[in-house]
């Protein structure tokens, strides 16, 4: 495919499937200005039913333009392989009433014209249509109950990159694809920018059944399991925060809470024990202090089970990566201004270690803040002190020598939760094959790869000493057979593979050492794009296609290097 990164891989998706499945009479419906399938518009082989606002000056009433486009479709005799839609989304409902075709339904407006345009699909043909991300809602399971009585299934959901509406809403779509196939599992796929180069590999194995086990290059799933992408990302991330922390449960938020109440105008929370302060819109902060909070009515009230869970340690997890994308799961995207629900509140999965740990992190965490506010006074006061900076700054070192090896086990650890991608990838050893324990050279050759094909691309992270499934593995057994438990003969072996067979003119694109966690050694390599092309050996050529490394060689080779590598 040819890479232009001017068009949305919004855009290239819809092109991709055209092209693959042989859809030759295509239908384009623009009725907004989002114009995430840009590229439709531009082909003089497409039909076109253009109510976009930028289109028509004279008729900006979004509810209006879907009106004539609806009348429009009724009228429509012909039958199209292809129909994709540009709808606006967060319109006003109404009701759709079709005797002939046994149909009345009252729903969303873009949701009517969508289902209007599926009647003029032939029997092989596919819809692809901007929506709401509302697979979860009430609303939505009646609207595609409709769909199903009609005979239109939904293939696969695509979560396109996020901001794509900006700065018309902050709003975050799904894309649906639907065809008149019933089928029993669902395909769900998140398109992103570096997508651009994987869209073909993304819709074969949309079209050949391939579950790759990740989200870039797509996955089936069970329909019923899935809500939406940030619940979807949120339950993964917590099965591997389980594996890595094996003594930690999860509970939905609601089994651990002994009430919750939703702060209203004019109205105080009572000052309740063990509670913890979730704010309604997303922006605002987790409180465990009812002092600290000025308008009750942007809250929610949860009186936690104090023999399960301590408010401190759940307002710690709130502040990590995992608990900002739980709370950003929870804003109903639909809505101008995203808000949580307590139904949906309590629904949430949080893991929770025992008690015993969970009051270890929050007496760390309150040293961390007085450390803070006291970093924060030295820095304000060292201009006018200067001869406190000498008997401090031994021991500044010595923190900053501390702080650096907690952020490395930190970071390796958020790297094992989000699990494998372009830019990340896990190998259980370096040269030990598991099975038969013996030294392997295929295995190191897999691992060397991987790093010429971060090198070739955007670059990344290759931790070594974790299994596929993110469980830590380690490397203590492999090194106590072949390098007799010295870490420095590790790295040695290590430095010389790259240096025989990647080359010493790619050393400062890398950075590798070994870190040790919960008692393992994981060697942790961080490479960097390179300026030039890195083969293997000197022959072999890689690139990172989500989320595996490809081989290129002949025309693709030579297209990849002129685009990637050009001055």
């Amino acid at each position: 495919m040819e890479k232009n990164l001017n068009i949305l891989p919004t855009s290239l998706l819809a092109d991709e499937i055209r092209k693959q499945c042989t859809l030759d009479d295509v239908l384009y419906l623009n009725s907004s200005n989002h114009l995430v399938f840009q590229s439709m518009s531009l082909d003089s082989n497409v039909k076109t039913m253009n109510y976009g606002r930028e289109s028509s000056a004279k008729i900006n009433n979004t509810n209006f333009n879907l009106d004539i486009l609806q009348k429009e479709l009724d009228d429509l005799q012909e039958k199209f392989d292809f129909i994709v839609g540009d709808l606006p989304i967060g319109v006003k409902e109404e009701i759709l009433e079709s005797p002939h075709r046994n149909l009345r339904i009252r729903t969303k407006k873009n949701w009517i014209v969508l289902m209007t345009s599926l009647f003029k699909l032939r029997e092989n043909g596919y819809g692809l249509f901007l929506v709401e991300s509302m697979f979860w809602s009430a609303k939505w399971k009646h609207f595609e109950d409709a769909l199903s009585a009609n005979g239109f299934f939904i293939d696969a959901i695509f979560n396109p990159p996020e901001r794509i509406l900006a700065p018309v809403t902050s709003t975050q779509p799904n894309i649906i694809l639907v065809s008149k196939e019933r089928k029993s599992n669902l395909y769900i796929c998140e398109l992103n920018e570096m997508s651009i180069d994987s869209i073909q590999t993304i819709v074969s194995n949309l079209r050949e059944g391939v579950h790759t086990d990740q989200l870039e290059t797509g996955m089936f799933v069970e329909k019923s399991d899935f809500k939406d992408f940030y619940n979807f990302k949120i339950l993964n991330q917590i099965e591997r925060l389980k594996s890595t922390y094996k003594e930690y449960k999860t509970y939905k938020l609601s089994d651990v809470s002994l009430m919750m109440n939703v702060g209203r105008r004019q109205f105080s929370f009572e000052n309740i024990e063990n509670s913890i302060y979730i704010p309604l819109y997303e922006n605002d902060k987790v409180q465990t202090d009812v002092l600290q909070l000025r308008k009750h009515n942007n809250y929610i009230q949860v009186t936690l089970d104090s023999n399960l869970v301590r408010n401190q340690f759940l307002k710690i997890f709130f502040i990590s990566d995992l608990g900002n994308l739980v709370r950003q799961s929870l804003t109903t995207r639909a809505t101008t201004i995203p808000r949580i629900n307590k139904k949906d509140l309590g629904l949430i999965f949080v893991p929770i270690p025992p008690m015993e740990e969970q009051n270890e992190i929050a007496n760390i965490f309150e040293s961390l803040t007085s450390l803070k506010e006291s970093i924060e006074k030295f820095t304000k006061e060292i201009a006018l002190n200067p001869k406190s900076t000498v008997s401090i700054s031994g021991k500044v070192n010595d923190l900053l020598t501390g702080l650096d090896k907690l952020n490395n086990e930190d970071h390796i650890r958020a790297l094992i939760r989000k699990g494998e991608s372009k830019t990340c990838e896990f190998k259980q050893t370096l040269s030990l094959d598991i099975h038969k324990k013996i030294k392997n050279k295929d295995l190191e050759h897999a691992v060397l790869k991987t790093m010429v094909a971060f090198l070739n691309s955007q670059g990344g992270k290759l931790l070594v000493g974790v299994s596929d499934a993110g469980e830590i593995t380690g490397l203590s057994k492999e090194i106590g057979k072949f390098y007799k438990n010295s870490n420095d003969k590790f790295l040695l072996h290590f430095r010389n593979l790259i240096k025989n067979q990647i080359g010493q003119k790619f050393y400062h694109y890398m950075d590798y050492n070994i870190f040790k966690i919960e008692d393992e050694e994981i060697l942790l390599v961080d490479c960097k794009p390179s300026d030039i092309p890195c083969f293997l050996n000197e022959k072999e050529f890689f690139v990172r296609i989500n989320p595996a490394s490809e081989k290129l060689d002949g025309p693709k080779l030579l297209e990849y290097v002129n685009v990637r590598f050009q001055k």
